[in-house]
């Protein structure tokens, strides 16, 4: 109860990197047990002391593809970073072009300044 208490006082950045950073490293941590769970495996079927049966074969399958889905898993953990520093980019330049709007308005209002698309459409034959 009171970690709960704590977590929801936090303010929301820092609950935020709190969840980002549990995120990673339990993300982390389960990459590198299917890692050496995978490879484990492997070795299991190439040196192991028994005849193989059908049922090895499919597990051997299985750890390959494990493997292979290693870093398919971890570049998409990495697009989500770029994903978010793009939006974050994507936010900034919508509140910059609204300033821009907000002081563009408040020019022509104050001013007989009509916009450039008119000016433009007024020079061309």
């Amino acid at each position: 109860m009171t970690v709960t208490v704590a977590y929801f006082a936090m303010e929301e950045k820092r609950r935020a990197e709190l969840n980002r950073f549990w995120a990673t490293w339990s993300k982390v941590i389960f990459l590198a047990v299917m890692l050496v769970n995978s490879l484990a495996g492997i070795y299991l079927f190439v040196n192991g002391p028994t005849q193989i049966v059908r049922a090895d074969v499919s597990r051997l399958l299985l750890h390959v593809f494990n493997l292979t889905c290693l870093p398919v898993i971890v570049f998409m953990s990495s697009m989500l970073k770029v994903m978010d520093k793009r939006d974050a980019r994507r936010k900034e330049a919508d509140l910059a072009v609204a300033q821009l709007q907000g002081r563009l308005a408040a020019l022509e209002a104050k001013s007989s300044i009509r916009p450039a698309e008119l000016q433009l459409k007024e020079r061309q034959p």
